[in-house]
């Protein structure tokens, strides 16, 4: 079972190779390979923490690029902002800004978000 879990740690089947090693200790308590899978645990959780940590900066990696593609696509629109609704709403800059003649536009609008605790 401890070359089992070893090979799981290898192939980075964290989760897998904690479930074998809890496994190992409960029926083989005693044992030399429970004390050598001390140390494998710890690299699997080592494993599973890095491996948390790499999606969440994968995660912030992709927020910060489409955040960056919205500033980029909004930066060539005109934005006004309703105070009462909390509302940006976003036109083209070659629209009117007063209705004074027949035409139709396209606009959009994003709502702030605001988050209560």
């Amino acid at each position: 079972m401890y070359k089992q879990a070893q090979a799981q740690l290898d192939k980075k089947e964290y989760e897998l190779c904690l479930s074998t090693i809890e496994e190992l200790q409960n029926r083989h308590s005693g044992s030399e390979e429970v004390k050598l899978s001390i140390a494998l645990k710890q690299k699997a959780e080592l494993g599973i923490k890095r491996q948390a940590e790499a999606e969440k900066r994968a995660e912030d990696e992709r927020i910060r690029k489409e955040k960056l593609r919205l500033a980029n696509v909004t930066s060539k629109l005109r934005k006004d902002y309703d105070d009462m609704r909390e509302i940006t709403w976003y036109y083209d800059k070659t629209t009117t800004q007063y209705v004074d003649v027949n035409s139709f536009h396209l606009y959009m609008g994003k709502r702030k978000i605001l988050i209560h605790f």
